[in-house]
C-alpha cells in the first residue's frame, strides 16, 4: 500500500532520524494491508476482518495530514547502532527525547489513548547478536535502559529468498498482533468509562472514538450499530432544535479530517452544530460504513439509498437557498469519485440515475439564470434566484450550453445502455430529448434519426399531451426532408409515407383540435391513394372503441352471426370501410372468421351483425378484429381475459348438416360408423372429410384394414352412408373431425360446418353360442346378455336366418317377445335363445346362418321418455322454440344424465344416482349461453323432475319406446364341423324286476350318422365299448366292432347296487386313431330300478 493516508484505515507513523528506512521501506509496505485478522468480541463471538489497510506516514507530517489519536496506533522510530559510542552518543539521547514520558527512562504501557511507541533497529546480525556491551547484547541494553519499550530488529542481509521471506511474515504477524491488541486495549478503555460517564458529552465523546475504532478495523455491523446509538440515545433529541447553517459547496467530503474537528460531540458543546452538519455527519459516518469492505450488490443498493434520502433531506431543509442546485449538482459530482463499485453491474445503473439527477440540476440552474430555452423542458416556477456561479463555462454561450447537455445526455445513455434492459424506456425518453433540440436547432434529419427510434413510448404509455407535440414535431420533420425516402424498421426499409400515415393517426387519436384532425385525415386519405400495397397495420386504439357480443346467433341456414359495437372516436366525418373481419380461436388452435363488407362508420355508436359460413362449434377466444379502410388496416388483439364466445350448433329446418355416430346396424366383429344427412339434395357442390383425432400422440383407429388412413373424404353421400374403421388398440371410443363443406345453387358463398364426435365402439350386447346335436336336428343355443355393468339394453327380437339361396333347412326358434325384456350384465339375468335347425338332406358345415338381434340400449329409452313425455309433454308451441337447441339438450345436456337402471326396471321410475347432476352448472351454462327463458325454465323444471323421481306406467314406456331407432347386431353362425356322429339307443327286456347280482340282458342300436353331417364316406373301423363302473358289470362281450352304418348288439349287464340306476355309459372310438367320436344317446338321462 501507499504512504497516502487512507480514512478506512489505522495509522502507524515513523521517525527516520538516520535515514535508512527508505532502503526498505518497499519490503515494510509489502506486508499491508493485513489479511483475516481474528477479533474475539466481549460477547465471545470471534469476528474475522478481511482486511485491515493501514496508513504509514512520516512523523512529522501525521499533524498536518490530521490524523487524529483514535486511529493512531503505532510510532515507529528507526534508529541504527553499529558501537557503543554510537549507542551512548546518539542513540539513547535521541530516545530519550523522543519517548513521551517525564523520565525518559521508562514507557507507560497502559497509556493505551497516545500510540505506541516501537523502536525499529536496522542492523546485521552480527551487531544484534553480539555482545556490544561485553556482557550483553543491544537488545538487552535497550531493555535495561528502557523498559517497556518495545524493539523490533528490521534485518538487511538475508540468508535466502526463503530466510527474507519468512522474516517479513513474521514482522507482519508481529505487528498484526500489536495492532489488536491496542485495538482491543482502546475499545476496553472507551467502554469501561462509557459504563459511567460524566454527562452527555463525554458520553457522546466516547461514542465517536469506538465507532472510530470500528471504522479504523472495517468492522461494518459494529460500526453500524454504534451510529445508530449516537443518533438514537444522543443527537436525535436535539435534533429539531438546531438551526439550518450553510450549504458547503463544494461539499468537503476528504475523510482523512481530524476527529477533533468533525466530532460532533464538540460541535454541541460549542453550540456549532446545525441541521447541515448533523446531516452530513450521520451521512459521512454512514458512508464510510457501507464503502468500506467488499462491496455487493445489498451494499450498493443501501449506499444509493443513503445518497437519495441525504439529497432529499437537505432540499427539505434548504429549498429556498440560492445554492441548492449548485450544491446538488457538487455534491453527486463528488459523491461518485468515492464509491467503491467493486465492478459490480448495477454500480452502472446507480451511476446513471445520479447522473440523470445531476444533469437535471444543472438544466435548471442554466434555465433559471439565462432566457435558453429547451423544447417540454421546464421546472416549477420558483422565486429562488439561484446561483450557479461556479458552472458559468459551461453555459457561457446557447451554443456552449446546447452542446454540454447533449454531451451530458449521451453519457447518460451510454450508461444505461450498459445497465439492464428495464431502463430502455429511460433510454427512450433522453434520446427523445437530444431530438427535441435537434429539431429545436432545425438540424431535422437528425431529429428525425432520434424521433423514429423512440417517440412512441409516449403514445404507449397514454402520455397524450407530450405525445401529440412529439408526433407534431415527428411529422414537421419529415416534411422538412424531403430526401428521406425511406426508414428501417426491424432491418427492413418501410416508406417514409408509411411511417407519415401512423404519425397522422396518433394525432388523430389524442388531438383535441377538431380543424387539425380533419385536416389530418385528409392528408391521410391521399397518402393512402399514393401507397401501392396495403401496407399500414395500426391499432384501434384511440380510434374506435370495439365490443363484442358473447354469443353467436342462426340468421338463415347454415349462416351464423354475432353482434358487434363499434364507437368511433377519432373521425369527425363519417367514413366506409372496406371490411370488418373478426378472427375466434378455441383451445385446439382452430379458427373461425366473421365477416362484414362495405360497412358505414357514423362519427358516434355503430352496431353491425358480422356473419361466418364457415363455421366451428364450441367455446371461442376471440383473437383480433380488423376494420380495413383503403389501404389502411385497424387492427384490435384481445387478450386472454376477455370473456368467452360461444358457438353452439342451432337448429332449422333447411340446415345442410352431416353427423357421424357408431352404425345402428352391426356384424360381429365388424366396426363402422353411419353418416346422418339432412338437406343434402339440390346443392350445386358436396363433401364430407372425416379425420380421426389423435389420442396422446397415437391415432386410435384407422379407415383402411391394410394401411394406416386416418382421413376420409365422402362425396357420395346417397351411398356412402356406412363406413368402416379398424381399432388399432383396444379402446372404448375415439373422437373424429367431421368437416362438411357444400356450394348452393345460385348462392356465391362457401360453406363449411366443422363439428367433434365421440364415438363408442364397443358392443353393448354379449352374445354367446353352444350346440346341441340330436339324430336328426341341430340345435343353437344363444345366450344375450349386456356387456357391462353400466348400461343395460332392452332385448326387442332375435331371430335366426337360413343362408343365402338355401332352401334345405327348416328352422324353428325365432323370439320377438310382447314385452320388453331389460338384459344387464348380472350372470344371473340373462336371455336364452334356441333354434331347432332339421333338414332332410345333409348339415353343411360350410353353410353361413345369421342370427339378427334387435336392441336398443336403456339410456336411449330412457333419454327418449325425459324428452317427449316428462319435458315435451305433447306442447308442440314450445317445442317450435325448443327446437332450435336441440342438439344442446340431446348432445350437451343428456349426456350428463346417470340413470338408476334398478329404479326403472323394477318400479318403472327414471331418476339419477344420487349427486351425479349439478343442476347449478347446467342452469349457468344455459344463462351463459343465452338459451330462452321459457326454453331454460322447462330444461330446469325437467331435470328437478329427474332427480325427485319420476314414475311412468306400462303404457307411457310402450307409446314412447316407438320413437326410437332400434340398433341390429347380426352375428353370423355355421355349424360344427364333424368327422363322425353316431346314434345309440338302448332297449331292455320285458322283465318287470331287476335285481342286483342278477344278470340282464340289453339290446344296443348303433347307428352311424356321419354322412347325414357332410362327413365323406366312412372308411375307418370304429369298436363299441361298455364302460365298466360301479354300478355296472358287462356280463360277456363288453368290446365291438362297428362293421356297418346300422349295428345291433346284445349284451348281459350286472347291476351292482339298488334304486334307479342310469343305463351304462358307451364310448364309441376309432380303432386307427381311438379318438372318441361324438354321439347321441337318447338313454342317456333314462334309469332303471333295480331290487
Amino acid at each position: 500500500m501507499s504512504s497516502q493516508t487512507s480514512s478506512r484505515a489505522v495509522t502507524i507513523s515513523y521517525f527516520d532520524p538516520f535515514d535508512v528506512f527508505e532502503s526498505i521501506k518497499g519490503e515494510f509496505l509489502q506486508i499491508f494491508p493485513f489479511q483475516n485478522i481474528h477479533w474475539k468480541s466481549p460477547g465471545g463471538a470471534v469476528r474475522t476482518v478481511r482486511q485491515l489497510p493501514v496508513n504509514l506516514v512520516i512523523e512529522s507530517e501525521a499533524s498536518e495530514l490530521n490524523i487524529d489519536d483514535v486511529n493512531h496506533f503505532v510510532r515507529f522510530i528507526v534508529v541504527n547502532c553499529i558501537s557503543v559510542d554510537d549507542y551512548r552518543g546518539k542513540v539513547r539521547p535521541l530516545l530519550r527525547q523522543w519517548l513521551p514520558v517525564s523520565d525518559k527512562t521508562s514507557v507507560d504501557v497502559d497509556s493505551v489513548e497516545t500510540p505506541k511507541p516501537i523502536v525499529l533497529l536496522y542492523a546485521n546480525s552480527e551487531v544484534v547478536d553480539s555482545n556490544l556491551f561485553k556482557s550483553i547484547s543491544l537488545i538487552d541494553k535497550f531493555a535495561k535502559d528502557f523498559p517497556g519499550l518495545k524493539t523490533l530488529v528490521l534485518r538487511s542481509v538475508y540468508k535466502s529468498p526463503t530466510d527474507r521471506e519468512d522474516f517479513w511474515n513474521q514482522m507482519g504477524n508481529k505487528i498484526k498482533s500489536c495492532l489488536l491488541d491496542i485495538f482491543q486495549k482502546r475499545l476496553t478503555n472507551y467502554r469501561k468509562k462509557l459504563s459511567n460517564p460524566k454527562n452527555a458529552d463525554e458520553e457522546l465523546g466516547l461514542r465517536e472514538k469506538i465507532l472510530e475504532l470500528y471504522l479504523a478495523f472495517n468492522m461494518h455491523e459494529e460500526a453500524t450499530t454504534q451510529l445508530n446509538e449516537i443518533r438514537d440515545n444522543v443527537v436525535s433529541k436535539r435534533e429539531n432544535s438546531l438551526p439550518n447553517g450553510e450549504l458547503e459547496t463544494p461539499f468537503n467530503f476528504a475523510q482523512n479530517e481530524n476527529l477533533d474537528d468533525g466530532s460532533i460531540a464538540k460541535m454541541l458543546l460549542e453550540n456549532k452544530l446545525t441541521k447541515f452538519q448533523y446531516f452530513k455527519y450521520f451521512f459521512v459516518k454512514r458512508f464510510r460504513v457501507l464503502n468500506m469492505g467488499k462491496t455487493n450488490v445489498p451494499r450498493l443498493l443501501q449506499l444509493y439509498r443513503l445518497i437519495r434520502d441525504f439529497l432529499h433531506c437537505i432540499e427539505s431543509i434548504f429549498r429556498d437557498s440560492p445554492q441548492i442546485l449548485e450544491f446538488k449538482y457538487c455534491f453527486i459530482d463528488d459523491i461518485l469519485k468515492y464509491i467503491n463499485d467493486g465492478g459490480i453491474p448495477i454500480f452502472l445503473e446507480m451511476k446513471a440515475e445520479l447522473s440523470l439527477l445531476k444533469r437535471d440540476c444543472w438544466v435548471q440552474g442554466v434555465l433559471a439564470n439565462t432566457d435558453f430555452k429547451l423544447i417540454d423542458k421546464s421546472f416549477p416556477k420558483s422565486n429562488v434566484k439561484f446561483t450557479f456561479d461556479r458552472l458559468k463555462e459551461s453555459y457561457k454561450d446557447e451554443n456552449t450550453f446546447h452542446e454540454n447537455f447533449v454531451k451530458s445526455t449521451s453519457l447518460l445513455l451510454a450508461l444505461y445502455n450498459k445497465s439492464s434492459d428495464k431502463k430502455r424506456r429511460i433510454v427512450d425518453i433522453l434520446s427523445l430529448e437530444i431530438g427535441m433540440l435537434h429539431y429545436q436547432r432545425g438540424e431535422y434529419e437528425k431529429a428525425v434519426s432520434l424521433f423514429d427510434s423512440c417517440y412512441e413510448y409516449y403514445m404507449e404509455t397514454g402520455w397524450d399531451i407530450i405525445g401529440l407535440k412529439i408526433v407534431q414535431m415527428y411529422y414537421d420533420s419529415l416534411i422538412h426532408c424531403p430526401q428521406i425516402k425511406y426508414l428501417k424498421r426491424d432491418d427492413e426499409d418501410v416508406s417514409v409515407s408509411i411511417v407519415l400515415s401512423n404519425a397522422f393517426l396518433n394525432i388523430l387519436r389524442i388531438s383535441k383540435d377538431e380543424d387539425e384532425k380533419r385536416q389530418i385525415w385528409k392528408k391521410f386519405f391521399e397518402l393512402q391513394k399514393e401507397m401501392e400495397s396495403p401496407s399500414l397495420v395500426y391499432q384501434t386504439d384511440g380510434l374506435f372503441c370495439i365490443a363484442l357480443s358473447d354469443l353467436s346467433y342462426l340468421s338463415e341456414a347454415n349462416v351464423y352471426k354475432i353482434d358487434v359495437t363499434i364507437r368511433n372516436l377519432a373521425f369527425l366525418e363519417p367514413i366506409t370501410a372496406d371490411s370488418i373481419k373478426l378472427i375466434l380461436k378455441n383451445s385446439d388452435d382452430q379458427f373461425v372468421e366473421f365477416k362484414l363488407s362495405s360497412v358505414n362508420f357514423a362519427p358516434s355508436t355503430n352496431h353491425y351483425a358480422l356473419e361466418a359460413t364457415e363455421i366451428s362449434f364450441g367455446e371461442f377466444q376471440p383473437v383480433s378484429i380488423e376494420i380495413k379502410v383503403g389501404n389502411a388496416t385497424f387492427l384490435e388483439g384481445f387478450v386472454n381475459e376477455n370473456h368467452p364466445i360461444f358457438i353452439e350448433p342451432l337448429y332449422h329446418p333447411e340446415n345442410i348438416s352431416c353427423s357421424v355416430q357408431q352404425s345402428k346396424r352391426l356384424n360381429l366383429g365388424e366396426y363402422a360408423i353411419d353418416l346422418i344427412h339432412q338437406n343434402v339434395k339440390g346443392l350445386e357442390s358436396f363433401a364430407v372429410e372425416i379425420m380421426v383425432e389423435p389420442n396422446l400422440g397415437s391415432f386410435p383407429i384407422s379407415f383402411s384394414q391394410d394401411q394406416d388412413l386416418y382421413r376420409k373424404r365422402v362425396v357420395d353421400i346417397k351411398n356412402d352412408t356406412t363406413i368402416r374403421y379398424f381399432p388399432k388398440d383396444s379402446i372404448n371410443s375415439f373422437r373424429l373431425k367431421v368437416k362438411t363443406s357444400f356450394t348452393k345453387k345460385d348462392n356465391p358463398r362457401e360453406f363449411s360446418e366443422i363439428r367433434h364426435f365421440t364415438i363408442s365402439c364397443y358392443l353393448p350386447l354379449s352374445v354367446s353360442v353352444e350346440d346341441i346335436f340330436k339324430k336328426d336336428a341341430f340345435i343353437f343355443k344363444f345366450l344375450l346378455n349386456s356387456s357391462t355393468e353400466e348400461e343395460p339394453i332392452i332385448l326387442y327380437s332375435s331371430k335366426l336366418r337360413a343362408p343365402e339361396n338355401s332352401e334345405r333347412y327348416t328352422l324353428f326358434g325365432d323370439f320377438e317377445p310382447n314385452d320388453l325384456i331389460y338384459l344387464t350384465a348380472d350372470p344371473n339375468e340373462s336371455a336364452l335363445n334356441c333354434y331347432q335347425v332339421t333338414t332332410k338332406d345333409k348339415f353343411d358345415h360350410n353353410d353361413l346362418f345369421q342370427l339378427k338381434v334387435t336392441y336398443n340400449t336403456l339410456k336411449e329409452q330412457i333419454n327418449g321418455l325425459v324428452t317427449d313425455s316428462i319435458m315435451l309433454q305433447g306442447d308442440m308451441e314450445w317445442y317450435q322454440e325448443f327446437e332450435l337447441w336441440k342438439h344442446l339438450w340431446e348432445n350437451k345436456i343428456l349426456p350428463l344424465f346417470q340413470y338408476d337402471y334398478n329404479a326403472f326396471i323394477q318400479s318403472c321410475t327414471i331418476t339419477t344416482m344420487p349427486g351425479t347432476l349439478n343442476i347449478t352448472d347446467i342452469c349457468d351454462y344455459l344463462l351463459k349461453l343465452s338459451v330462452s327463458k321459457p326454453v331454460t325454465k322447462r330444461i330446469i323444471e325437467t331435470l328437478k323432475k329427474i332427480v325427485r323421481g319420476v314414475e311412468l306406467t306400462d303404457i307411457d314406456i310402450y307409446a314412447y319406446v316407438k320413437n326410437l331407432t332400434p340398433r341390429t347386431l347380426i352375428v353370423p353362425v355355421e355349424l360344427p364341423q364333424m368327422d363322425y356322429f353316431f346314434y345309440v339307443e338302448f332297449s331292455k327286456t320285458l322283465e318287470e324286476q331287476y335285481q342286483v347280482g342278477s344278470p340282464m340282458l340289453i339290446k344296443i342300436r348303433v347307428e352311424n350318422l356321419s354322412g347325414k353331417w357332410g362327413s365323406q364316406e366312412v372308411s375307418d373301423a370304429f369298436v363299441l365299448e361298455v364302460a365298466s363302473s360301479n354300478e355296472w358289470l358287462a356280463h360277456g362281450k363288453k368290446r365291438m366292432l362297428i362293421r356297418s352304418e346300422i349295428n345291433e348288439f346284445e349284451l348281459y349287464v350286472i347291476p351292482l347296487k339298488k334304486g334307479y340306476l342310469n343305463y351304462p355309459r358307451i364310448e364309441i372310438s376309432s380303432v386307427e386313431t381311438g379318438v372318441p367320436t361324438r354321439i347321441d344317446n337318447p338313454n342317456a338321462s333314462e334309469t332303471l330300478l333295480v331290487l
